[in-house]
């Protein structure tokens, strides 16, 4: 299993997170570094994945609108990719995404 252990005290932009998504999933160097190439490295991989992020509701206080966006593009991969799982430690404030990853991964 690929993993990548992101810690959203430590990631400032959209970059930052590109960068360590890439550096611990191992994507090629022609990672393009934004969400369609993430869409396109997480669905066309054969091995389990599994992104865990740590206080993700700072992440999400640092990326803004682009958490949402990041969230979703798992969220859709993982309908291509049942070995793609996304765990997500956070404040209270942020359980609605949590809940949204969840029910979607039900259906």
């Amino acid at each position: 299993m690929k993993t990548a252990n992101l810690d959203g005290r430590k990631i400032f932009t959209k970059e930052q997170l590109h960068e360590a998504l890439a550096r611990s999933l191992k994507f090629p160097e022609y990672y393009g570094g934004n969400l369609d190439a993430l869409f396109d490295m997480l669905t066309a991989s054969s091995d389990p994945i599994s992104i865990e992020i740590t206080h993700a509701d700072e992440l999400a206080d640092h990326l803004g609108d682009y958490f949402d966006k990041f969230t979703k593009v798992v969220v859709d991969a993982s309908e291509d990719n049942a070995g793609l799982e996304m765990i997500c430690i956070m404040g209270p404030a942020y359980s609605h995404i949590l809940q949204h990853f969840l029910s979607r991964r039900a259906r």
